[in-house]
């Protein structure tokens, strides 16, 4: 059996993801919380000294769905591309925004203000754009993730682009180096991600190198994409050497490059079936606790410390976010997908088509390309990862 025809399995993504997850949290809760902007009424600094790296699991995320992306592209057609990132990200999104609001309402923290027009801004991701801020700081990678999948939707979307994969990847680099390094314009560094591109961009070439006949060209712009984004992160990690000085801008490099090496060393790695499906469920927390963590558990964390103390509060909060993450993740998010999906195949302007042949590249089981008809039918399973 060819390359191309065996289903691909990636198991241990989903784990690296919560895992990534679980780093920003403790980020958050250590250090961000008490240092950077002071969420947290109370600051131990022996906490931070160990926690204040955790943040680097954003650019972890940033790979892992580099990967993914160009996974679940292989094959797919634009509406259905563009459909399945929207019900994996935006229901979800939108309840746990809604959830957030509710609860920073109601515990009047002072920390934490939320208005009408703020929270209504959130229906476009982005309230930035009506210069508001984020009801929690955590959804500012939410809208670059949106503008990753966008591009690839495009991408697909206009027939001389999809037959040009790779030259297109190459012009993104290419525009990254020119904007971070020549032009440095705001605007095009949102338009096109350019701070975090080199990681989405490490993320596809890892998944073409797992998936095809090796290419130096591919391995080329794996290692520069990497080495330009490590290089950005450590650019951008200056403000939070002047807030703590023993940051170490070595350490930082040494973590990411640690990390991503034993992301990459573990895609090699497979389980039996009910391990996987485990590691699958374990995945699914993911986004649910990245979203929820932030503005919900420092208000928890300030209302517990003065009784349990700073390091109570923080034990009991991670415990509270990852049993509400798994509510969501298991009871609401479910729902809220059937329900888009009930809704989008009743609209009267859409004509169902026939599904696009099923490729056998799949998404830890589920294929990378399903038709319309075949959602209403729920026969495919939710895609686990984001």
């Amino acid at each position: 059996m060819s390359m191309e025809s065996k289903p691909l399995r990636v198991p241990t993504l989903d784990l690296a993801r919560l895992i990534a997850a679980a780093c920003v949290v403790i980020f958050h809760f250590g250090f961000h919380g008490g240092v950077i902007h002071q969420y947290l009424d109370t600051y131990r600094p022996s906490l931070g000294a160990w926690t204040r790296y955790g943040y680097l699991g954003v650019n972890v995320f940033f790979v892992i769905s580099g990967f993914v992306i160009a996974w679940s592209a292989e094959g797919a057609k634009p509406f259905d591309f563009a459909w399945r990132r929207w019900l994996r990200v935006y229901p979800t999104f939108i309840f746990c925004v809604c959830l957030t609001t509710c609860v920073a309402i109601a515990a009047r923290d002072p920390h934490f203000y939320v208005t009408l027009p703020q929270f209504l801004a959130h229906a476009i991701v982005d309230p930035r754009r009506f210069g508001l801020v984020f009801i929690d700081g955590v959804y500012w990678t939410i809208v670059s993730e949106c503008q990753f999948y966008a591009f690839v939707a495009l991408g697909l979307s206009i027939p001389w682009l999809r037959s040009r994969k790779t030259a297109c990847i190459w012009a993104w680099f290419g525009l990254t180096l020119l904007n971070e390094y020549v032009l440095d314009l705001r605007m095009l560094r949102y338009a096109l991600v350019t701070q975090w591109s080199g990681f989405f961009i490490l993320g596809m070439m890892l998944f073409r190198l797992k998936t095809r006949a090796f290419k130096l060209s591919d391995a080329t712009l794996a290692l520069a994409a990497f080495a330009v984004g490590l290089q950005l992160e450590l650019k951008d990690a200056q403000y939070r050497f002047r807030i703590a000085p023993d940051y170490s801008p070595w350490i930082v490099g040494l973590v990411l490059t640690s990390s991503i090496a034993l992301l990459v060393f573990s895609m090699r790695f497979r389980f039996r079936p009910a391990v996987e499906n485990e590691l699958r469920r374990l995945g699914m927390i993911s986004y649910p606790l990245y979203l929820l963590h932030g503005t919900i558990g420092y208000i928890l964390i300030n209302r517990l410390e003065p009784r349990t103390g700073l390091l109570g509060a923080i034990a009991i909060t991670l415990l509270f976010v990852l049993a509400l993450a798994s509510f969501v993740a298991f009871v609401v998010e479910p729902r809220l997908k059937t329900a888009c999906t009930a809704l989008l195949l009743r609209a009267p302007w859409l004509t169902l088509r026939p599904s696009a042949k099923v490729i056998p590249t799949t998404v830890l089981s589920a294929p990378a390309e399903t038709g319309l008809s075949a959602l209403g039918r729920q026969s495919r399973p939710p895609e686990p990862l984001s």
